[in-house]
């Protein structure tokens, strides 16, 4: 019994440890993709007229940054950071719609936030 007990004790401490490094793991991952993130908008963007999320995706193993305007004219893009891809909303003032996803149009802003959502929540 003594050995038994002794055995489970030590699959949990195992299993513990694994779990607190897969977590500190996870952290590093999200921060090197805040780092990459903001070192790319630098690059890329006017600060003054947009702004920014980050966001590192565990099921794809990526960073994404998602980026819009601030100046009314309702530009977004979606950008995978570390392949440098990019995923293309615009819409312009009066409604003049323009949506480019994977260069392909898409129909409506709501098609454009469907597209999104599992880049940035997963």
């Amino acid at each position: 019994m003594k050995k038994l007990l002794f055995v489970l004790l030590t699959i949990c401490l195992v299993a513990n440890e694994g779990w607190t490094a897969s977590k500190t793991e996870d952290y590093e991952l999200q921060e090197k993709c805040a780092r990459r993130a903001k070192e790319r908008f630098k690059e890329e963007f006017d600060f003054m007229h947009y702004a920014y999320q980050n966001h590192y995706n565990k099921k794809m193993n990526k960073c994404f940054m998602w980026v819009w305007s601030l100046d009314g004219a309702r530009v977004q893009y979606l950008y995978d950071v570390n392949e440098k891809q990019d995923y293309r909303m615009i819409m312009i003032r009066d409604n003049d719609f323009r949506c480019r996803i994977l260069k392909k149009s898409c129909n409506s802003e709501g098609e454009w936030d469907a597209f999104i959502k599992p880049y940035m929540e997963e």
